[in-house]
């Protein structure tokens, strides 16, 4: 599993994610939150997936190798 996010998030959380094995991809101005899962499960929307919320959340499940390729290649 992959997870990228904003690269001001919490490193003990980041420690966390690595240590149970997931791949933490961190990017500066990420205005996207995505996952993904098995390299070729996105969930894709404006949910912050660590936990924050607001109420234009929204998300999407996407099942492609192709659309997991390019989420992770151009790091939305």
């Amino acid at each position: 599993m992959s997870v990228v996010i904003g690269d001001d998030n919490d490193e003990p959380l980041i420690y966390d994610m690595r240590r149970d094995g997931i791949e933490v991809i961190k990017k500066e101005d990420l205005q996207e939150c995505f996952a993904i899962f098995d390299d070729n499960l996105v969930w894709h929307g404006g949910m912050n997936l660590l936990g924050k919320t607001d109420i234009f959340d929204n998300l999407m499940k996407i099942k492609s190798v192709e659309v997991a390729g390019e989420t992770v290649g151009k790091g939305m």
